[in-house]
């Protein structure tokens, strides 16, 4: 009998390839499902709402600066555009009350100094010999038509005194003159210059104009026309 027929029923059976294919089933054996208790599952619930909550509030907290910040700057801008326009108002107002200030006093002053020229001039002439003490002879020169309500107040004031008629000069004012001075009184050139003063303060598109000086020359005839047919 042959060798090889003699082999062994054992010899057929392949125990090293069922011990790999056993341990191979062992390792590729999925696991079981995890499993977790209420109380797992109740605070990885409260984890994650805390954590949520906290990430929800810095959020709005953002926000919130974000609408703080952005309110606050409008406010800034706001403000300044009221701080400007304020200043304009005020700056607008002021020159509306030296325009108004300007065309009461260019009517009112020459029609007070008129009507108070005399006692005008005569408490000048009385100041002036309360602070000067002149011996030497003056004369006081004064407009034509001035001479008779001047003369007599003249005397009370000085001995010295003589008053004499200068046309050059204006109803309102009046001059002494002695050996090494002289003393002018002129309010009318005063007022002029006080007016021109505040005439220089007016800004341009302040300036009020009366009602007849803002019609062209054609227009205040026609209006003469129409005045004297309504008369007629």
């Amino acid at each position: 009998m042959n060798q090889n027929e003699n082999k062994f029923f054992f010899d057929l059976h392949d125990f090293e390839k069922e011990a790999t294919e056993e341990k191979d089933k062992r390792n590729n054996k999925t696991p079981p499902p995890p499993s977790f208790s209420l109380e797992d599952m109740e605070e990885a619930r409260a984890v994650a709402f805390e954590k949520g909550k906290a990430h929800g509030l810095d959020l709005a907290k953002d926000s919130i600066e974000q609408q703080t910040e952005l309110m606050v700057q409008s406010l800034g801008v706001t403000i300044q555009k009221l701080e400007a326009a304020e200043s304009a108002r005020h700056t607008d107002f002021l020159n509306h009350s030296v325009a108004m200030t300007y065309k009461a006093l260019e009517k009112m002053l020459p029609s007070i100094l008129d009507n108070t020229k005399e006692d005008l001039m005569k408490a000048s002439l009385a100041e002036f010999f309360t602070v000067n003490t002149v011996k030497s002879e003056m004369t006081l020169y004064v407009h034509s038509s001035m001479i008779p309500s001047i003369k007599k107040h003249a005397s009370s004031l000085s001995n010295n005194l003589i008053v004499t008629s200068d046309d050059k000069l204006t109803t309102s004012q009046a001059r002494i003159e002695w050996g090494d001075g002289a003393f002018e009184f002129k309010p009318d050139t005063l007022m002029e210059q006080i007016l021109q003063t505040i005439k220089g303060r007016i800004v341009e598109d302040q300036q009020i104009l009366d009602e007849t000086q803002k019609k062209t020359h054609n227009e205040l005839i026609s209006d003469e026309i129409s005045n004297g047919e309504e008369d007629s």
